[in-house]
């Protein structure tokens, strides 16, 4: 015997009962009984039952129509089928153990009510369910057959996907979730709980206003779409990464650990706001950027990568390279005009600027920068003392170099694509906008066979010399019949104890001798 309770009754005490029917549904309906195999069906078209069934083995409930049952087990073993409606299941790690759960057409749900370690809820556990729901902290293995949403709980949680199917995972605030298996997994809703994937299958995270850190096996996704300001998204791990919206809240930020090691791709969004890329020491892999921002794109590059490559694609914004950076960086404007600005650079790297068709501005670092102008008004400022090295050969009134004589340029910046309309500004200071604190010279600029200026270099003045350069070699041959041009000022305005130094314009003379030098350090090609 046992007592079928119904809402609004002291309960019904029914024996020699195989099989109950609940043909209006139900709001709330308990099986108290052990009777094993006893069935339940809610046999109405449209209403959904509330059932917690008994504890005997092999007790069934089967749904028919279109109502959403809510069924609760109540022992390991038993059977649960839906009907058309959006179902949901409930049960315990316990009792899930040896029962299987049929959604059928509907949006069904599984929840696990409690806390475990060893669950493993096989292809027949999870027949026609789309939403799993867990509570507190649980180790799971799946076997969908097809897609799965998965809900986390407040615990840390560790889910195997052993299929290759996708789960979508809702972490749960501050949740730490540990994924693995063959699943290819969606991730969303956490704050700052890890997330660490060891294995093959793909893995995209939504990031969060929380600092994060995602380490992964596989190729990973990371949409920082809604990475919130000032917050920091850090990357570890062994899989190649692809960041996208980096920027959609300005001031973002993405870095890694120093073990992470692969590709690192990241596009920023069409945004006029700022977000950071930080490179950090040990970590390996080419990184490429591409930048639609017209703000500011910080970058900490570091040597132990591989390359890093920038694409500007913005109609305007800035590059603007860190004082941490050990390694230099390859950028190229493909629309617009941008300010590549290197000047925090504390190493004596070789910065690779190529500029597009607008009026772009070049700050180069201590290293032997390789610039590509775009044409037109293009800009080139340099502090005038670190910036580009020493001229051999060049001294205060002394003539200039002679023809066929050569000058070692190892150490120079180098200017591609120089042409009417651009300058080259020397300044002492030069600030993260691209502001020049302008040096005082002369305005003297003297041409093959001429001589420098007074004793002392108290005239100030600068050299335009032609030859040919050798880039393989490094060698400027002065030649008043040569095709490029070398560019050598002197780095102390109007002050004795100074020195010469030179920027190769490759594939640009002067002809008629019409550029100028004026007493604020500003070369300007006529």
């Amino acid at each position: 015997a046992f007592t079928f309770v119904t809402a609004g009754a002291a309960g019904a005490t029914l024996t020699n009962v195989e099989q109950i029917n609940l043909q209006a549904g139900s709001t709330a309906a308990v099986i108290a009984s052990n009777t094993a195999n006893l069935i339940v069906n809610n046999t109405h078209a449209t209403n959904a039952a509330t059932v917690t069934l008994g504890t005997g083995a092999g007790q069934t409930f089967i749904g028919s129509g279109s109502g959403a049952n809510a069924v609760t087990l109540g022992g390991a073993g038993q059977f649960l089928t839906g009907g058309t409606g959006g179902d949901t299941f409930t049960t315990s790690h316990a009792n899930a153990v040896g029962s299987t759960f049929a959604g059928g057409a509907g949006a069904d749900t599984l929840a696990i009510n409690n806390a475990g370690t060893t669950l493993n809820l096989s292809a027949a556990q999870l027949n026609s369910i789309e939403t799993l729901t867990l509570t507190g902290a649980t180790t799971i293995t799946v076997n969908p057959t097809a897609a799965l949403a998965i809900t986390g709980g407040a615990g840390a949680t560790s889910i195997t996907g052993a299929t290759a199917q996708t789960l979508t995972v809702t972490q749960g605030a501050a949740q730490t979730l540990a994924l693995a298996g063959l699943a290819n997994y969606a991730v969303s809703g956490g704050t700052t709980g890890a997330i660490t994937s060891t294995g093959t299958g793909s893995l995209t995270v939504a990031a969060s206003a929380n600092n994060q850190t995602v380490t992964s096996a596989s190729a990973t996704t990371i949409n920082a779409a809604a990475l919130g300001a000032a917050n920091t998204e850090t990357l570890d791990g062994t899989g190649a990464y692809t960041v996208t919206g980096l920027g959609t809240i300005s001031t973002s930020v993405i870095t890694e650990a120093a073990t992470r090691a692969g590709t690192l791709s990241i596009t920023t969004a069409a945004a006029a706001n700022n977000a950071t890329v930080t490179e950090v020491a040990g970590a390996t892999g080419a990184v490429t950027i591409t930048d639609a921002l017209t703000g500011v794109l910080t970058l900490t590059a570091v040597s132990s990568h591989a390359s890093t490559t920038v694409s500007l694609t913005g109609a305007t914004g800035t590059l603007l390279g860190a004082a941490g950076s050990t390694a230099g960086v390859t950028a190229t404007s493909t629309a617009g005009a941008h300010l590549f600005n290197f000047t925090a650079g504390t190493t004596s790297v070789v910065d690779t600027m190529t500029g597009f068709t607008g009026a772009d501005s070049y700050v180069g670092g201590l290293g032997a920068d390789i610039i590509t102008t775009g044409g037109g008004a293009d800009v080139i400022n340099l502090i005038a003392t670190t910036d580009t090295s020493v001229a051999s050969g060049f001294a205060f009134n002394t003539a200039v170099p002679a023809n066929l004589q050569t000058v070692n340029t190892t150490g120079m910046d180098v200017v591609n694509g120089f042409s009417a309309g651009c300058t080259v500004q020397l300044g002492t200071a030069i600030n993260a906008a691209g502001a020049v604190t302008a040096i005082t010279s002369g305005t003297s600029l003297v041409r093959n066979g001429g001589t420098l200026g007074a004793a002392a270099g108290t005239a100030g003045d600068a050299a335009l010399i032609t030859g040919d350069y050798i880039s393989t070699t490094g060698l400027f041959t002065v030649n008043t019949g040569g095709t490029s041009s070398l560019f050598v000022y002197y780095d102390n305005g109007t002050t004795a104890a100074g020195s010469y130094h030179g920027i190769v314009l490759v594939g640009y003379i002067d002809t008629g001798a019409v550029d100028t030098y004026a007493a604020t350090g500003l070369f300007t090609a006529v």
